[in-house]
């Protein structure tokens, strides 16, 4: 979202780890070398340690968070005073709602200020890089909605993405003519339109569709369902792997979330290429691809390694595929 953002990283309870601020140190320089131009250092050591109940070192970290907004070039980018404007008016909606329609609230704001389509679009994307608003662009649905309240989206997305074991109500889905669809969807990640659109109150469905499936949490899975790979059980008896390919993130870390993101770009795949097939397997860890450009494909998250186990007869052919999956994934 923001590449060239100085990065300040600042630990908590300070007070209590006086004599291990090296140890880890140590680590944050390990988990974060990919990207150090970024950050910015506290003299030796590359985060800020704080303490909120003794007021440890909150007056330093004020101090360089001053400083380096002060030193950002993108404070001392001029900016329309009508810009300005519009960007206010956006933003004074917030205690009333989440998001604007651009249909609606919008352009009826950008008519005030005078501003033209081409001029809005382009301030909205400006206010969406310096993260005031959101404002994604990929689709007609994305577009239309201009987040002032961003929580809006992590509460909907919640509705979703959950622990079943501890946040979910089967009552209350049966109550609602729904639990059958509950059930599918918190034990086999598979979601039906009618279950969304509960779960969102049928308010802006199809954007939170569109920006689950762009974010890679959910792909389209046979006709009328939606696969979410998150909500796969995950597989503790897996046998051994014939592995052929190991992807390795062991020199740095394998993120959480991105070998379900692969799985969904691997769904997607295969129902372009082929008529959906039933026979793919999938559990939270890993999923097992009966046609996957013309050949059985398995797919495993091996935690202990940091790695991605793959297992196909062409490997070559398969390992193509998958890097140009996995660079559009870091590239979200």
């Amino acid at each position: 979202h923001a590449p060239q953002a100085p990065l300040l990283l600042v630990g908590t309870f300070c007070a209590e780890i006086q004599d291990e601020m090296r140890r880890v140190d140590k680590i944050l320089r390990k988990l974060s070398k990919h990207f150090c131009s970024q950050i910015v250092t506290n003299e030796s050591l590359v985060f800020f340690p704080i303490d909120n109940k003794e007021r440890l070192n909150i007056q330093e970290l004020r101090k360089a968070i001053e400083h380096e907004a002060r030193n950002d070039p993108a404070m001392k980018q001029e900016v329309s005073i009508r810009w300005m404007a519009f960007l206010d008016d956006l933003l004074s909606h917030k205690s009333s709602k989440s998001y604007l329609t651009m249909n609606g609230d919008v352009n009826h704001v950008a008519n005030k200020f005078g501003l033209s389509r081409q001029e809005r679009y382009i301030a909205l994307g400006l206010f969406h890089e310096r993260g005031l608003i959101i404002h994604l662009t990929a689709t007609e649905a994305l577009q239309n909605i201009v987040i002032v309240k961003p929580q809006w989206i992590i509460d909907a997305l919640g509705k979703v993405i959950r622990d079943s074991t501890i946040h979910v109500d089967m009552a209350q889905y049966e109550r609602d003519g729904l639990k059958e669809d509950a059930k599918v969807m918190f034990n086999e990640g598979i979601a039906s339109r009618d279950l969304l659109g509960y779960l969102w109150n049928y308010d802006q469905t199809e954007f939170f569709i569109d920006l689950m499936k762009r974010t890679m949490l959910m792909s389209d899975y046979q006709q009328d369902g939606f696969l979410i790979p998150s909500l796969l059980k995950e597989n503790k008896d897996m046998g051994a792997v014939d592995t052929r390919c190991v992807v390795d993130f062991s020199t740095t870390f394998l993120p959480h979330g991105v070998f379900q993101r692969l799985v969904c770009l691997c769904v997607e795949y295969v129902s372009r290429k082929t008529s959906f097939d039933d026979s793919i397997r999938m559990n939270k860890n890993c999923a097992t691809f009966p046609a996957f450009a013309g050949q059985e494909v398995e797919l495993v998250e091996d935690l202990s390694r940091q790695a991605i186990l793959v297992s196909s007869s062409d490997i070559e052919k398969v390992v193509r595929i998958l890097s140009s999956m996995l660079l559009k994934i870091n590239g979200n």
